[in-house]
């Protein structure tokens, strides 16, 4: 099991949490900094459907060929990644049950993760799905 969806990235150091309602501008700062390393690209806005979601590229050097679209759909929130590396697919969609509780307990709403190792073919994508309820 994993520690959080981070940790497959390894080496990304977290801010601490700070305390509620205190200002860390040090932490703050730190969570920036660990989320610039690993990202490449953020889009937010209209999404497939017409619906809102943010889209992130993660860096090359962490996690090669990864784009992961998130966003909300019948009370749940959705994780879509699109894998264009294979080892990377592999590391992520072994970890794809952890992920989807992981997130449905921080958030405590359902969380649906779907994982897809693209191909040129639409119909030879492999898909790896997980669903957690927070009930």
């Amino acid at each position: 099991m994993i520690g959080g969806p981070f940790d497959l990235l390894g080496g990304v150091q977290k801010a601490k949490p700070q305390s509620e309602g205190g200002h860390d501008v040090g932490a703050q700062a730190a969570l920036l900094a660990s989320v610039q390393d690993v990202m490449k690209q953020l889009l937010i806005g209209e999404g497939r459907d017409g619906r809102r979601e943010a889209r992130m590229t993660l860096d090359e050097s962490l996690m090669p060929g990864v784009t992961v679209a998130l966003y909300e759909d019948a009370g749940a929130w959705v994780t879509d990644v699109m894998c264009s590396h294979v080892d990377s697919y592999q590391t992520l969609a072994r970890a794809v049950f952890d992920l989807a509780r992981q997130m449905s307990l921080a958030l405590s709403r359902d969380a649906h993760w779907r994982i897809t190792l693209d191909a040129e073919d639409a119909n030879d994508a492999v898909t790896v799905e997980a669903y957690a309820s927070c009930t």
